[in-house]
């Protein structure tokens, strides 16, 4: 129960906490799996959001779930095209005022990911050197993915604005974040559910055998034998793990929880009948 109340409490905060990311955790991921964590950021560079045309094409779906959810008729169809194209202008401008700066970025990046398949790459030395290179890469595309995060806001704001008091009661409809892991909604569900399973002793081996799984992904970022990794919460995940461990063995629910119930039940079918 402790430990289901921990993680019924981790999953709602990231419930209710405002927006949840595990960007800035899997950017910090070190060790021999760090990149397959790394990548799983869907624009690790912020290059997608700095190209012109696939932000052009992901302004214009986004303008077309608005129309479509909020209902909207001919003439704010036509507005919030207007609306679009104003910000693809904006963008236009943008990226030209900084291309030089943009594109010598770009190559950076090229070089560094061709660093990182080098043979070398595992060698302490150059394992250091690259990942003080990737923060200075995030350091230097930050202020331009500001901009383009401010214009996302705005954009959001204007073409919501274009609803009537009828429309709005259905709802902001927010701009998608283009950087959003596809795993953190299942991690919010995966967390919560575990907590409230392990809580009421239900399906109690398959919520600990979960619940253990996140957790050793979790200190998969962050190895305790790797140079410089954080040990900050390693040790109580470790005993958590083992706890979980002993409730399968266990299966724990049988005894003090809702599975109990259904063992019962199951060893009742399997009864002979006279």
């Amino acid at each position: 129960m402790g430990i289901g109340w921990h993680f019924f409490k981790e999953g709602a905060k990231k419930f209710t906490a405002g927006k949840f990311t595990s960007v800035p955790f899997l950017q910090a991921a070190k060790g021999p799996l760090a990149e397959q964590y790394k990548n799983s950021i869907p624009d690790r560079f912020g290059l997608q959001r700095l190209n012109v045309n696939q932000t052009k094409q992901f302004w214009e779906n986004y303008r077309d779930h608005v129309a479509s959810r909020l209902g909207f008729d001919q003439k704010q169809t036509t507005a919030a095209t207007q609306i679009v194209d104003r910000y693809v202008k904006r963008m236009n401008n943008f990226v030209a005022e900084n291309y030089e700066d943009i594109d010598t970025y770009r190559k950076e990046v090229q070089r560094y990911l061709g660093e990182l398949k080098e043979p070398t790459s595992d060698i302490p030395y150059q394992r250091d050197r690259l990942a003080a290179k990737e923060v200075d890469l995030r350091k230097q595309v930050g202020p331009w993915l500001a901009n383009v995060d401010d214009m996302n806001r705005a954009l959001q704001a204007e073409l919501n604005g274009l609803a009537t008091e009828g429309q709005r009661s259905r709802g902001l409809v927010v701009i998608p974040d283009r950087n959003q892991p596809a795993t953190d909604g299942v991690v919010k569900w995966v967390v919560l559910g575990a907590g409230v399973l392990l809580l009421l002793g239900l399906f109690t081996r398959v919520a600990a055998l979960v619940a253990m799984g996140f957790l050793l992904s979790v200190i998969g970022t962050q190895p305790p034998w790797v140079p410089n990794a954080n040990l900050e919460y390693f040790y109580y995940q470790m005993v958590e793990v083992l706890a979980l461990f002993t409730l399968i063995v266990f299966a724990a629910g049988r005894y003090a929880g809702l599975d109990y119930i259904i063992y019962g039940l199951m060893n009742r079918r399997k009864e002979p009948t006279l």
